[in-house]
């Protein structure tokens, strides 16, 4: 419920950060997920309903922004005449992650006999996710710049 809750409500702000143009599409995406991996990361650390309803509200906004937003940065990405290939190829790898995510996840409770080891996990795994959206325009603009140095010469 409070998941729910807190992601209905970032599914509408998401909106108006990104139509303000205080931060990207791409960065909304990545944020979203870097904060996602981070709240699952930290929950380990909490020991109260209260700490973790309180925790778990920052993860349903921040799911609340990424979801949304995954559509709209595979068009960015992509172009508008790839985008069916482009989404039919993002849900594929959703769809890979959730089939093969579980038993990975399992595989580290019956070696951990911890789920503390199970959340670090998932919540790193978010966060790399994250941390390589955010790592893309950087990487092309770097391109463009050894471009540009290669032409000149």
């Amino acid at each position: 419920m409070i998941v729910g809750a807190s992601s209905l409500i970032g599914r509408v702000c998401h909106g108006v950060i990104i139509d303000s143009k205080i931060i990207t599409s791409v960065q909304g995406l990545a944020g979203g997920l870097m904060v996602c991996g981070l709240v699952n990361i930290f929950s380990v650390f909490t020991s109260s309903y209260i700490s973790l309803a309180l925790i778990y509200t920052v993860f349903g906004f921040a799911n609340g922004v990424y979801n949304p937003l995954t559509t709209v940065v595979v068009k960015d990405f992509v172009g508008r005449k790839k985008f069916p290939q482009g989404q039919g190829l993002c849900q594929v790898f959703r769809g890979i992650g959730g089939l093969i995510g579980p038993p990975i996840t399992g595989l580290i409770f019956d070696a951990s006999q911890s789920y503390n080891v199970c959340y670090i996990y998932s919540g790193s795994m978010l966060f790399l996710g994250g941390f390589m959206l955010v790592s893309v325009p950087c990487i092309r603009k770097w391109g463009r710049s050894r471009v540009e140095i290669y032409e000149k010469d």
